[in-house]
């Protein structure tokens, strides 16, 4: 091999671990299931002496782990790791991205030499506790335990307008987009909703083969594209099947350090993955976006990642992209550069592999390690995304080393887009820009949200209360469609 820095961070192991406790497999509280992931990375490195040679463990958040003074200390204690840093990295999807590229960034400054990055939730346990009205055991920490260092902040992606009518969930936000891409592709909402069934069945099929996703099952285009009441609409034009799935317990864990230490410890080189480049930055709230079928935030980033790796996003050979909902990894790959209907996730997505919250793109770092390793030589490329396609991380690898591992902001460019003006309080008449049907359990709907531009093109914001109009609304073509908004954000309609 040739010559490489030895301050060049490298990945020398990655692990997953899921538990199936709904196949009757014993349950984990969160801080044993994620330190069984971190001992699964531990043994891919192939080496002895590797966890006394971590200096840092660095735990995404975990909502299942929030109530412990210090829980990347106790999954540390249970791995057998004695590191001298235990950090948790506040953020979003986005943040598994932003943890590599810090990890990265702090081994070639000499900071750290190595760091053991994990994510993961016991979330499907903790919901199976709540149902039957039992406590959640957990592991008691002495009262003096000092508590972890904290990275990042919590992402906030809701514009105050939005969040005035109460649309503030990823499912009330990610069909607007769908639905402005079915306009842009020219599909009938019967058409796309055929064509989401064939999107979601090539996830499925993936999944098949991994053996840490949470649901293997066959799930035909057909399946996922028909509303039943095993499958009911969530947002349409989403059903259940199509929406990522957080009733998972599973996590996920890397290893990153110098190739010094790795070369110290004696890990082969055929186990090392190199991160090339990443890029990053953050989109305006949904408000102000020109336009609800694209991404200024995924183009500018895909630019910049591309420009510093020194090759094309779709010359990656493997490809996992966050895959929260499908017009989430259809707007990333158009904008990438990458074919929408090719394959696009490692594990089988958020979905049919799981959807761990924050921690997911974990899981799409330990699968791409595992790709590259048998496909020495190529490239892989990983998104991870945070909010409504708000913060967004792309980190492309090989097992051939670059020089140096190449990090930039494209925010400058992000902000300099042009973006649209929010109508704020509008009344009056408005053109369907964008819309979804909510439903509740039972497959009841609730209401309809629409997006709408005024006659001076601003956007404004409306809700439909009018159940009978929303019904309508779930398999009819409402764009271009007129509706009048009252000063309380209550939205008739015109048709």
């Amino acid at each position: 091999m040739t010559t490489i820095n030895p301050r060049r961070p490298v990945l020398v192991a990655a692990g997953q671990h899921t538990q199936r406790v709904n196949l009757g497999e014993p349950s984990l509280e969160p801080p044993a299931l994620l330190a069984a992931a971190a001992r699964a990375a531990l043994a891919d490195a192939g080496c002895t002496g590797i966890a006394a040679s971590i200096d840092s463990v660095r735990l995404v958040r975990s909502l299942s782990a929030r109530e412990y003074l210090n829980a990347p200390l106790l999954v540390a204690q249970l791995a057998g790791i004695a590191a001298r840093e235990h950090v948790v990295v506040q953020g979003g999807g986005e943040t598994p991205g932003t943890a590599l590229v810090r990890a990265c960034q702090e081994i070639e400054a000499g900071t750290h030499d190595a760091v053991l990055l994990v994510a993961g939730e016991a979330w499907y346990s903790r919901t199976l506790a709540q149902r039957a009205g039992e406590a959640v055991e957990l592991t008691a920490q002495p009262p003096d335990t000092p508590p972890p260092t904290e990275h990042g902040t919590l992402i906030e992606f809701v514009h105050p307008a939005e969040k005035a009518l109460g649309i503030v969930r990823p499912i009330q936000q990610y069909p607007l987009f769908e639905q402005a891409l079915r306009g842009v592709l020219g599909h009938t909402p019967t058409e796309h909703q055929q064509h989401l069934g064939r999107f979601a069945e090539r996830c499925s099929m993936a999944a098949q083969t991994n053996p840490y996703a949470w649901d293997r099952a066959v799930h035909t285009a057909i399946e996922i594209a028909t509303a039943s009441p095993a499958n009911r609409y969530v947002g349409t034009p989403y059903t259940k099947l199509m929406v990522s799935n957080e009733q998972v317990d599973m996590a996920a864990s890397v290893i990153v350090m110098s190739v010094e230490r790795a070369t110290a410890l004696g890990i082969a080189p055929d186990r090392w993955v190199f991160p090339l480049a990443a890029a990053s930055g953050e989109a305006r709230p949904i408000s102000e976006r020109l336009e609800l079928h694209n991404s200024v935030l995924a183009r500018e980033v895909g630019r910049s990642v591309a420009a510093l790796a020194g090759r094309a996003c779709r010359d990656a050979a493997h490809v996992d992209l966050y895959s929260c909902f499908p017009s989430a990894m259809q707007i990333q790959a158009r904008e990438l550069g990458l074919d929408p209907n090719g394959p696009l996730s490692l594990t089988g997505g958020m979905r049919f592999s799981g959807g761990p919250w924050c921690g997911y793109a974990m899981h799409g770092f330990a699968a791409m390690v595992q790709a590259l390793r048998t496909d020495p030589g190529s490239v892989g490329l990983v998104s991870a995304n945070g909010g409504a396609i708000t913060k967004l991380v792309v980190t492309m690898l090989s097992t051939e080393p670059s020089r140096r591992f190449l990090y930039e902001s494209a925010q400058p460019a992000i902000d300099a887009a042009p973006h649209r003006t929010l109508a704020v309080g509008y009344t009056g008449v408005a053109t369907i820009e964008s819309y979804t049907v909510m439903h509740s359990a039972g497959g009841r709907i609730d209401n309809a949200i629409v997006v709408a531009r005024t006659p001076d093109d601003r956007r404004a914001w409306g809700v439909i209360r009018d159940l009978d109009a929303a019904a309508h609304m779930v398999d009819h073509d409402m764009a271009s469609q007129q509706v009048t908004i009252t000063s309380d954000g209550t939205a008739s309609r015109n048709w």
